[in-house]
């Protein structure tokens, strides 16, 4: 012990002060609470003392080891690691301080400043991709996180077109009870599936009603108790009219029900209808009038997507050639209708299809991506065998072919065995019909001019993380691009050009709040980049968690380091509390 004027002084004041709170409690005349008066004044100078040199006591410490807790953190897994490290290893928490735990905002930082730290155990959820992936995999004893009732993973498209269903589906991690799944928006359920102990994926689906950055919520539910609430952000475009043009050998209502969706929803269309053999009846819905009779180049220039049943391919003569250039050179869209045992000899990309007739003609489910809900049936007249070219849009209930899609130079043929989809709309669902078309007019339509585009890294932004922005566009920007935080604050971003592909720009973003962050570059529509906040979708950090503790290489738990003994002094504020209470006694004593 090192001897100092406060080491001697202090202790010789306290004990002189203690001796005469002795005797002036001896003299009082009032004796009643004699020794508790003289015991009270003891502790009290002994607190005093305490606080200014408080006392030791031995410790067990492991070497060079500490411990982070991440979000998610069992107390009880804690508890267990100090009991065997050691109960004054030292203790830090990501981000965030609470209590006497400090915080830690870079772990990196940490093998830096507290040297030598050989041995760092992380227990919780873990720790973002950016921050765990600088971080040396020899020096890391990751522990697993616990598994909780949650949404384990999701997906769901973040972009999408009005009018187009929005759907998710994921999984929840193990769990012994009934859940509940719910999709809504602002609050109102759109759709829900219940699971059954043991069934853990899910599929939910919607139409979005309003167009621009939304934010759906997952809503998972055990037992009248709400679990998690995950927000789902998605962006919804406006719709793109598109320029059809409807040729049928005779008048149908499959072509009138089509002509007239098509108008409903401000799209260009022109319907040429054979009334005779050479007479034909045109009409032409949201566009200027100009001449039909004749399918040239020129006519078909102004469309983007052409509908034709294989009648009127048939009865095309010289025309036909202007169809296949069309389609080869001009990458305009052509969905066939197809009928009987075989394709119009004179078809674009005939060589793609092969039809196999089917001799029943009952109704048969049909399937395709992000279907909306309903089980939508047709007589089918045939399938579909396709080559490794050629791609399929939609299958019938026993998984054939009976729409697909195949390119012929610039542009795609889509072939369709479904002669009738109007009673669909008889059928009371709008949603099928409009989504099966909508299909199938996408993936033949005629390619657009290439826009700037954004694509952002991580899938799982974060406040306070490094975020990836990534342009594609045909030219080095001018003017840098500029992102909008949803406080209104504005930053620009500097984009740095890759050389093996310069349309490919990427820069750098650290967001500093949650929400949508708008990327806006000069003379192109915004961008929206959702930000989550750190409190949501737990499941997924912890499933990569896992997956990092069986690939990653790490150091085991049960070798524990060597062990060590030090003097931890005890903390004062126990020894401000015996003053206190010893001192109020003194006091109280005499006032009664």
């Amino acid at each position: 012990m090192t001897f100092s004027l406060p080491t001697v002084v202090l202790p010789a004041f306290c004990v002189l002060l203690a001796l005469g709170l002795t005797v002036a409690a001896i003299r009082r005349p009032n004796r009643h609470w004699l020794a508790g008066r003289i015991v009270a004044g003891w502790l009290a100078c002994a607190g005093l003392w305490a606080m200014a040199q408080p006392p030791t006591h031995t410790v067990r410490q492991a070497a060079g080891t500490a411990i982070l807790l991440t979000p998610g953190y069992q107390p009880d897994s804690l508890r267990q690691l100090l009991q065997k490290l050691g109960p004054a290893t030292p203790i830090y928490r990501y981000e965030k301080a609470i209590g006497d735990t400090p915080a830690v905002r870079q772990v990196a930082a940490m093998f830096e400043r507290q040297l030598p730290l050989h041995r760092l155990h992380i227990l919780g959820n873990g720790l973002p991709p950016a921050e765990a992936d600088a971080l040396p995999a020899n020096r890391l004893v990751i522990h697993p996180p616990a598994v909780l009732p949650s949404i384990q993973t999701a997906g769901w498209p973040h972009q999408l077109t009005t009018g187009q269903p929005f759907w998710v589906e994921g999984r929840l991690a193990k769990s012994a009870a009934t859940s509940w799944v719910v999709l809504r928006m602002a609050g109102v359920p759109q759709d829900s599936v219940r699971l059954s102990p043991g069934n853990a994926a899910f599929r939910l689906q919607t139409i979005p009603r309003t167009t621009g950055p939304a934010v759906f919520e997952l809503v998972l539910r055990q037992n009248q108790n709400i679990l998690a609430v995950e927000p789902l952000p998605v962006e919804v475009l406006p719709a793109q009219p598109l320029r059809v043009l409807l040729l049928s050998s005779a008048p149908s209502f499959e072509f009138k029900f089509l002509k007239n969706h098509l108008a409903a929803r401000q799209h260009a269309v022109g319907l040429r209808v054979g009334v005779s053999r050479n007479t034909v009846q045109t009409e032409l819905v949201n566009q200027t009038a100009h001449a039909m009779a004749s399918l040239n180049s020129l006519l078909l220039s102004r469309y983007d997507v052409v509908v034709a049943d294989a009648g009127i391919l048939s009865a095309l003569s010289a025309e036909v050639s202007s169809l296949r250039a069309a389609v080869q050179k001009q990458g305009l869209g052509l969905i066939v209708l197809a009928e009987g045992q075989q394709l119009p000899t004179a078809m674009p990309g005939r060589a793609g299809f092969t039809l196999r007739p089917i001799a029943a003609t009952e109704p048969r489910g049909l399937r395709w991506p992000g279907m909306p809900a309903g089980k939508p049936t047709a007589a089918v007249t045939a399938t579909l065998q396709l080559p490794a070219s050629t791609y399929s849009l939609v299958s019938d209930q026993q998984q054939r072919v009976v729409v697909a899609r195949h390119r012929v130079g610039l542009g795609q043929v889509v072939v369709s065995t479904v002669p009738e989809t109007f009673s669909w709309l008889l059928q009371n669902t709008p949603a099928v019909y409009d989504a099966y078309w909508s299909l199938l007019l996408t993936a033949a339509a005629r390619p657009q001019p290439v826009a700037a585009s954004w694509k952002s890294q991580p899938y799982w932004p974060r406040p306070n993380q490094p975020l990836t922005l990534q342009l594609s566009a045909t030219g080095f920007p001018a003017t840098p691009p500029v992102v909008r935080a949803p406080s209104g604050n504005t930053a620009p971003l500097a984009l740095e050009q890759d050389s093996h592909l310069p349309e490919w720009s990427t820069a750098k973003y650290w967001p500093a709040t949650a929400g949508w962050h708008q990327v806006q570059l000069a003379q192109q529509p915004p961008n929206w980049v959702y930000v989550y906040p750190d409190s949501v979708w737990p499941g997924p950090q912890r499933l990569a968690w896992q997956q990092r503790l069986t690939t990653q290489p790490s150091l085991q738990p049960g070798n524990g380091p060597h062990t060590y003994t030090r003097e931890v002094a005890w903390p004062r504020w126990w020894f401000f509390i015996l003053f206190v209470a010893a001192a109020g006694f003194m006091w109280l004593e005499e006032k009664l």
